[in-house]
């Protein structure tokens, strides 16, 4: 029973995150046949989740190379189909306004978007989006995303490859993720594969090291992400108990990783910084403080009845899936239900921080 309720819950999350974007989108574009789209999308959503087949299929292969091929085909006829500048959604304009402002010597995070809105993500974030900002469209960071994260999972598991592969031809969120340059579903899934990395290498070898710069790299992208990051180290210094020493090692290498991020703009724009920087924008943009703290101490302290390593990252995505309900329920207190869904009062692509975690856990347990 227990053993159920590990995958049911997760895959709950994952239908209402299809549920979402579906009533906001699918109801945008087919307002007269959105209802019985929606329904379709969501059943099929919940088949694949329920099918869980414990062996290979012979004809699985064909379908993961279909998913690549199709992850392709679809994203450059949407980069080609739907122009960036049409959109109302400035995620890419936030990276490209970043990047023009320190390469004309001016203090990166003073930038606006299109939208007027300033840099919010840390200083890494913007480092994995340069290769896209001198040349290739941002739609491509989700698509290229999509295929690491199809190919992990066939060569981690190949028997629910399978499933995964249809769970990403049919998430909405993960083609708006293309159609609107949007990065979301990337970031976090190179959290999961790091998670997995901790849960999956002792530290009898010297891997935990580089571990711990990739943590502090990745960590400067969302700050969200040090909710599954504490499960990751809470479970490692309860279970691994003649590991401590090493683990402290790791979490402060991590933390001065993460710290040196911020040293270019505190040692060339040290007055700029103190008065914006991200930690300002995502405490003012998102939700009070106080609402943000509260999320954070919960996550620590349900970290603390964690006890396998599965666990661990079924918690992040709970505990990600938790956070950002709370930051829609706050907007939603606010406005009525249409501003917050169908006016973007809430950016609901935040959900997707989440989506990578959810599916494993759901497939998984």
């Amino acid at each position: 029973m227990v053993q159920k309720a590990y995958r049911i819950l997760p895959a709950c999350c994952i239908l209402i995150i299809q549920a979402l974007f579906s009533f906001k989108y699918i109801a945008r574009y087919f307002p007269d046949a959105y209802v019985p789209i929606s329904w379709a999308i969501l059943l099929c959503t919940a088949f694949l989740l329920w099918y869980s087949p414990k062996s290979k299929i012979v004809f699985q292969k064909y379908v993961f190379l279909g998913a690549i091929i199709g992850v392709l085909l679809a994203t450059i006829l949407l980069l080609k189909y739907i122009p960036i500048e049409t959109l109302h959604v400035d995620r890419w304009s936030v990276i490209s306004s970043f990047w023009d402002a320190a390469f004309a010597g001016e203090y990166p995070y003073a930038a606006r978007s299109h939208m007027n809105n300033p840099p919010g993500p840390m200083p890494f974030y913007f480092c994995l989006a340069l290769p896209f900002y001198l040349g290739l469209d941002f739609g491509w960071i989700a698509a290229i995303g999509a295929m690491v994260w199809l190919f992990w999972w066939w060569k981690k598991d190949f028997s629910r490859g399978l499933i995964v592969s249809l769970l990403m031809l049919i998430s909405l969120g993960f083609w708006w993720e293309v159609a609107s340059r949007s990065n979301v579903f990337f970031n976090a899934s190179l959290i999961v594969f790091l998670i997995y990395s901790w849960l999956h290498t002792g530290f009898n070898t010297k891997k935990y090291l580089w571990l711990a710069m990739a943590t502090g790299l990745l960590l400067s992208t969302r700050l969200v992400f040090i909710i599954p990051l504490s499960f990751t180290f809470i479970y490692l210094w309860k279970c691994q108990v003649e590991y401590r020493i090493k683990l402290y090692t790791a979490a402060l290498l991590a933390a001065t990783i993460f710290a040196i991020t911020f040293l270019p703009f505190l040692w060339i724009f040290p007055d700029q910084f103190w008065i914006m920087n991200p930690f300002i924008v995502q405490g003012e943009y998102l939700m009070p403080s106080y609402l943000t703290i509260g999320c954070v101490i919960a996550c620590l302290i349900f970290g603390l009845r964690i006890k396998t390593r599965e666990q661990v990252l079924w918690a992040g995505g709970i505990g990600l899936f938790g956070t950002i309900m709370v930051y829609f329920g706050f907007h939603l207190s606010q406005v009525s239900w249409n501003v917050c869904l169908h006016q973007s009062g809430v950016d609901i692509s935040y959900f997707l921080l989440s989506l990578p975690f959810l599916m494993y856990s759901a497939l998984k347990n």
